[in-house]
């Protein structure tokens, strides 16, 4: 069957959604246009194309929006909710996933309630499609879980950059604090890893200090 060049790009955006939330749990329409439509001209058309992608895959049951309630403060004053639309693959969408790559990606339904901490997966999300604009394979949570790219060692981070080219990967850390453990953990993984922290600026200077203080000792 022959399909328009139109069609064809119509469908490979669609793949793109579907991985990505199979990649990353789940996105808002806006994150999901970046990592689907990075060149386009401006925010406004990149957001309207998302839309009509998106609601073309929830028509399909592919797709299905859920509310997601964020904290605007940290805990234990977090009374006050956020309220903001969010979309996590279906069990069709994780089987298209599956289906599109021969089964090669173990792509699941729904999202994990792990990562629903607002402000580090969002931090997460942007810097990951960023690089995967760059050129970079970049696995979100949800994909280290499912060992995509073979990242499966990464599990208690947050997301993995794959240089295919060279063959290497960095982890991907978000820090709220510089406890101990934490310190910790990333010194663990330094050992046989590179690791990229994100988080508060002063968080992230004061961390990689003590971790290299720890080294020369």
């Amino acid at each position: 069957m022959n399909l328009t060049k139109n069609v064809r790009t119509g469908r490979a955006n669609e793949v793109q959604m579907l991985y990505f939330l199979s990649n990353i749990g789940f996105a808002s329409v806006r994150e999901i246009g970046a990592w689907t439509y990075p060149n386009a001209k401006t925010l406004n058309s990149q957001v309207t194309k998302t839309q009509q992608v998106v609601k073309r895959l929830c028509d399909r049951g592919e797709l299905k929006k859920r509310d997601n309630f964020t904290p605007l403060s940290r805990p234990p004053q977090n009374v006050c909710l956020q309220r903001s639309a969010v979309y996590v693959l279906t069990v069709n969408g994780a089987q298209r996933v599956r289906d599109t790559t021969n089964g090669t990606l173990a792509a699941r339904d729904g999202y994990d309630l792990s990562i629903r901490d607002d402000l580090r997966h969002r931090t997460v999300v942007a810097y990951l499609t960023a690089q995967q604009t760059a050129g970079y394979s970049a696995v979100g949570r949800a994909g280290i879980r499912a060992n995509y790219y073979g990242t499966d060692k990464y599990e208690t981070l947050d997301g993995v950059v794959v240089d295919n080219i060279n063959d290497t990967k960095t982890g991907v850390l978000f820090v709220w604090n510089t406890r101990q453990e934490i310190v910790e953990k990333i010194r663990r993984f330094c050992r046989w890893t590179s690791i990229k922290l994100l988080g508060n600026e002063h968080t992230v200077k004061e961390i990689e200090r003590l971790v290299h203080a720890e080294d020369q000792q």
